[in-house]
């Protein structure tokens, strides 16, 4: 059987692919511009390489992953990137994209350090949808900080990167609209595919049985509470944070403690019912012909329109993480679906926000706290948010809607209507509480 250190390196490289081609796709959809990616050649590379690649002027976002995967690795920019990609994402004027492509200087650079930050957290959070999805074991990806300048007389104090180490670079060509080619790339250790003696299927088995324990327990502490769970108020306007950092540290470490974990799949007990035999028993079974079926027919002639909950919380696109926490915090919820008018534009998880945010926002580590700490607060929840929408009907049964949670990863299914407008939201505790209440009130 092949081991995880044969096929960790080229599955990493393949989904990171996935992940640039995915955040040129957010951009292309957000600004209304053409982005393309396509990869060049890699290999082991060292320093002395890299600088010959990417030039002296150059943007660098840090990137810690945990899970199956540990350790930093980069993502660099050449200096047109820098200016190409900051100013198309600033909407500035593109004459003066122009001019700074042409002219462009360090001190004009570092003008856009704020941007790039964004930059560089909105393709965080491409690459933890893609990987969230594909990769067995994957933990997080955070942001750690982005740095432009010369990089290249003082790595590793600039960025931990020792000169002396050959490193695996994956380099790209990236075009925007009709602005000239630009270089970028990505820069794994050669740490970060370890070689593991376990094999992908044991990785997989424990992170299942793991996963399994884990909803289960979180499933009967939810069941307890008292059915009649208090409904959040109506939203009105937009919700304002209290800007001082004590408040702030508050709700990140309240968000953290109660991650709905939704990177994982649903557990492997659902994955069976929705094998289960009864699942295709032909037409649906009404409300009134339920008892007259066994335990396990009845269940699984639940509807989505039987279980959903019924209070959405709403955001729009352009709300930042600090406010989305708030909203988190103040309805009590662990989504928030974002659109306008009931249609949904996209969807983000307290987990979403978790994998997203420093760990020095949280209390017990406010003296190791930087302002690029902060910076991952104000980014803009169109960068982050699941998109676009897998969605279920009214009419949708239990065993296609754990099906459908199986096949995408996910805990939370928004029930549309027939226009296609947001009825309810259907997550994994809907599901347990909507069966164990069918044995209580039957």
């Amino acid at each position: 059987m092949i081991t995880f250190l044969t096929e960790s390196k080229s599955q990493v490289i393949e989904l990171s692919e996935r992940a640039l081609i995915t955040f040129c796709s957010d951009i292309s959809s957000m600004l209304g511009v053409d982005m393309e990616c396509s990869r060049q050649e890699f290999g082991n590379e060292n320093i002395k390489d890299f600088k010959e690649y990417f030039g002296d002027l150059v943007a660098v976002t840090t990137v810690k992953a945990e899970g199956i995967l540990k350790g930093n690795f980069q993502l660099v920019f050449d200096q047109q990137g820098i200016f190409i990609l900051s100013g198309v994402i600033n909407m500035l004027p593109e004459q003066m994209i122009w001019e700074n492509i042409k002219l462009g200087t360090l001190e004009k650079a570092k003008d856009m350090s704020n941007v790039f930050t964004e930059v560089g957290i909105a393709m965080v959070g491409a690459w933890d949808r893609v990987f969230r999805k594909e990769l067995d074991g994957y933990g997080s990806f955070t942001y750690i900080d982005t740095f432009i300048g010369n990089l290249w007389d003082k790595t590793e104090k600039k960025i931990n990167l020792p000169g002396n180490e050959e490193f695996v670079l994956v380099p790209y060509q990236m075009t925007i609209g009709s602005y000239p080619s630009f270089k970028c790339g990505i820069i794994f250790p050669k740490a970060f595919f370890p070689d593991l003696s376990a094999t992908v299927s044991e990785q997989t088995d424990f992170a299942e049985s793991k996963e399994d324990s884990k909803i289960i327990e979180e499933a009967a502490e939810q069941v307890i509470e008292d059915d009649n769970t208090k409904e959040p108020p109506e939203q009105e306007g937009k919700v304002t944070m209290d800007e001082k950092n004590d408040d702030v540290a508050e709700e990140v470490n309240a968000l953290a403690d109660t991650d709905d974990n939704e990177a994982h799949p649903v557990s492997q007990a659902i994955r069976k019912m929705a094998e289960s035999p009864a699942a295709s028993a032909g037409e649906p079974i009404t409300l009134e012909e339920r008892s007259g079926h066994d335990a396990v027919d009845a269940i699984l002639a639940i509807y989505a329109k039987d279980i959903m909950r019924k209070e959405i919380v709403w955001g729009s696109p352009d709300d930042n993480v600090e406010q989305t926490i708030a909203k988190m915090q103040q309805y009590g919820t662990g989504y928030v679906m974002i659109g306008r008018d009931k249609i949904p534009q996209g969807i983000v998880s307290k987990s979403d926000l978790t994998a997203l945010l420093s760990p020095y926002l949280r209390p017990e580590f406010a003296k190791w706290r930087k302002p690029s700490d902060d910076a991952s607060l104000k980014i803009r929840i169109k960068w982050i948010m699941s998109s676009p929408v897998n969605t279920i009907n009214l009419e949708t049964l239990l065993p296609e809607i754990m099906e459908i949670m199986c096949q995408y990863s996910q805990r939370a299914m928004p029930v549309v209507d027939q226009q296609g407008k947001v009825q309810g939201l259907v997550t994994v505790f809907e599901i347990f509480k909507g069966i164990i209440k069918h044995f209580y009130h039957k």
